[in-house]
């Protein structure tokens, strides 16, 4: 139960305090995230009776887990550089031994590592309790729920933005970080919906909460559209289209009639899309003018492509397989930006995660931290999951099955959206968006064991 809370407090607070990006807000978000561990942790002890050692050895992707901790750790310990402060930005050469991994600031390096801890503190958290569909149900309904009353407060920021303090962001700084949030949760929104409808066909009952949650859906999708993020508007499009594709090919391929309830699915969210693309002009003509702005980089100090082009510079100046240190980008980037430029204002972000987790951690670091990520997602035997053919031929019998899997791929949608933000953006540097994707990621699973007992059940609490 404590450790519910603490996730539920987590999600909760990170998302409606400005993205948990504050240094006091981060840490509150830090200490209960890694309470919530610990509560989860000792839980897991008590019910499988298993040695600490063999329990953790058991987790997902821990060895590579230790791995890039030592390796930031190692980072941390050997200072290489001092930043030297205004007004005379530069780096200082430290002594330390250059064959090893290496950082520009000790200090930096060790907060990015409680909080890459941290997230990996939230992911079992959720792992280890959601162990029953009411819980599972309890989160998926926490965080739509949720993100639903931040589009609503962001709507209203577009429509009266005289009255608020942001605008069309939510309670997030910016709104790109604002549009990748949403972005996770318009699939996870989409399928529990369609999952709601389809259950209660399943059990022949006349209304069902599935038009709710579209009616989410729709809110969240408006005030993307809305919004001036061209990225955002893209993976929410395609998010939508694919989703849809998916939902009618089975009809399209065996030549059946819709039925009547998809139909009205359509007839409902075709105008939402026209109406939400009608209101959006506003928003593209003034991403039109920011893109002309960024076409002009060369003699715009505060151009993307002058960060990226000194983040290049960056990890090609000799730090290509170590990096410059984890968290340490913007300390380091002053020293490449002044070379070719008057910069007065220094980015804390490289505006690409990948970029940036590449030039921080260097080829080493980012290749254990991508093996990490694919370890997890192994552990879930997803993919094995996906590629076994059904044979069985009641599908109605096996209907807890389909919902299942439709989730999984709403989650693998909103991750990939994610992913594609991550490109062009700094969403994973933003503690709420990567506690949401963490979370999510931790919900990906395959279907129960085919063992009867545990499908009886997982059914019964479906069904209840």
């Amino acid at each position: 139960m404590g450790a519910i809370l603490c996730l539920t407090f987590v999600i909760l607070f990170s998302s409606w305090k400005y993205g948990a990006v504050m240094p006091k807000d981060l840490l509150i978000t830090q200490i209960v995230g890694i309470i919530g561990f610990v509560f989860a942790f000792i839980a897991l002890i008590g019910k499988e009776k298993k040695k600490i050692f063999k329990t953790f050895i058991s987790l997902p992707g821990f060895i590579f887990f230790i791995l890039v901790v030592i390796y930031i750790l190692v980072q941390a310990i050997n200072n290489s550089y001092i930043a030297n402060p205004a007004p005379h930005y530069g780096l200082t050469w430290q002594n330390h031994i250059p064959w090893l991994p290496n950082s520009a600031d000790t200090t930096l390096s060790l907060s990015s590592l409680l909080l890459f801890v941290t997230y990996y503190f939230v992911f079992l958290t959720t792992k280890i309790i959601i162990n029953s569909k009411k819980r599972e149900d309890f989160l998926f309904l926490l965080i739509i729920c949720n993100g639903g009353l931040i589009a609503i407060l962001a709507i209203m920021q577009y429509l009266a933005p005289q009255k608020f303090e942001l605008a069309l962001s939510g309670r997030f700084v910016n709104i790109n970080n604002y549009v990748a949030y949403i972005n996770l949760l318009i699939p996870v929104t989409l399928a529990y919906g369609r999952n709601r409808q389809l259950h209660a066909q399943n059990k022949q009952a006349k209304s069902h909460p599935g038009y709710i949650f579209y009616f989410i859906a729709s809110l969240m999708i408006y005030s993307v559209f809305v919004s001036s993020c061209l990225t955002g508007i893209a993976v929410c499009f395609a998010i939508v289209v694919t989703m849809l594709f998916i939902e009618l090919f089975p009809y399209l391929l065996e030549q059946r009639h819709l039925p009547v309830t998809l139909l009205k699915i359509l007839a409902v969210s075709i105008p939402i899309f026209i109406i939400a693309t009608m209101l959006s002009i506003n928003g593209l003509d003034k991403l039109k003018t920011s893109i002309e702005q960024l076409e002009n980089a060369d003699s715009d100090l505060n151009g993307r492509a002058v960060i990226f082009d000194a983040t290049w510079k960056m990890f090609s100046d000799g730090h290509e397989l170590y990096g410059v240190g984890s968290g340490t980008f913007k300390p380091t980037s002053i020293y490449y930006l002044r070379q070719d430029t008057d910069y007065k204002w220094y980015p804390k972000f490289a505006h690409s995660d990948i970029l940036q987790y590449l030039t921080e951690l260097g080829t080493v670091g980012f290749t254990l931290l991508c093996c990490f990520i694919l370890a997890i997602l192994l552990k879930t035997k997803l993919l094995k999951s996906f590629l076994r053919k059904n044979k069985l031929e009641d599908k109605r019998k096996h209907i807890h099955k389909r919902l299942h899997y439709k989730m999984q791929i709403a989650i693998i949608f909103g991750l990939g959206g994610l992913f594609v933000h991550s490109l062009v953006d700094f969403p994973l540097h933003i503690p709420a968006i990567t506690i949401l994707a963490v979370i999510l990621a931790a919900l990906l699973k395959r279907y129960p064991s085919r063992t009867k007992h545990k499908l009886n059940n997982y059914e019964q609490s479906t069904e209840n």
